[in-house]
């Protein structure tokens, strides 16, 4: 933030730096990040005056940060139906919780999962999401920037949920995710678990997870059209 002249500048070194001045001038002059979600007040002044200078607040010093909206049902379902009228959640929700990501100086979102489906539900979603500058990833076991209930709520489409005897249908539904996300900032959670929060077998199989991670990285590398290491991905590796 740089006041001189009579005027004030709010640069940031990518549009989130900017964002995050704009966000830090508003609370400075007395809007909570909460003021939303917590119904925090917000302080009135009937003048506001900035001195003269440059104010700078420095890089970040973790590069992914933000929330997970783990289990949102009931609590959460209830009172998005209520306030935003859908059964799940949409774009105008989520922009609610994308400007508190932002506000908090975050970038970084996990969606609800136990229900829901992020970018299935509301096609606006990811658009937002992209739009407001914050990174999307998926949840522990819904890998290739897929949720779970794309391949739940088609289970007969897509076959069993078992990499060892569905191999095919699997790798489509993960080229399909990398596909969508493809030019987003989105962080792509690989491996491989059971159907919801089991095993996928009764035997502790590392060789099949392993050919599992060696395959999908093949996907992101073929759809991206460059080495799968440049694009961000969180490994979770889970019985």
């Amino acid at each position: 933030i740089e006041a001189a002249n009579g005027k004030l500048n709010i640069v940031g070194s990518d549009r989130r730096g900017a964002i995050y001045g704009i966000y830090e001038l508003s609370q400075q002059i007395g809007v909570s990040p909460w003021y939303y979600w917590a119904d925090a007040p917000i302080d009135v002044h009937e003048s506001l005056y900035i001195k003269n200078g440059t104010y700078t607040d420095g890089e970040p010093a973790v590069k992914w940060r933000g929330l997970f909206l783990n289990d949102e049902a009931p609590c959460l379902t209830s009172w998005v139906k209520n306030t935003f009228g859908t059964d799940y959640g949409d774009h105008n929700f989520y922009a609610k919780v994308f400007e508190l990501i932002l506000r908090l100086k975050g970038n970084f979102l996990w969606p609800a999962m136990w229900g829901w489906a992020f970018y299935a539900d509301d096609p606006e979603n990811s658009k937002v999401a992209d739009e407001m500058g914050i990174i999307m990833s998926t949840s522990h076991h819904e890998p290739m920037a897929r949720n779970h209930q794309e391949y739940a709520r088609k289970r007969n489409e897509w076959g069993a949920w078992n990499y060892q005897t569905n191999k095919e249908n699997l790798d489509r539904f993960f080229r399909e995710g990398i596909e969508r996300m493809k030019g987003t900032e989105d962080v792509v959670t690989i491996a491989m678990r059971g159907d919801g929060d089991e095993a996928m077998s009764a035997d502790a199989d590392t060789k099949l997870l392993e050919n599992i991670v060696e395959n999908q990285r093949k996907i992101i590398a073929e759809v991206t059209g460059r080495p799968a290491k440049e694009t961000p991905q969180v490994w979770a590796l889970y019985k």
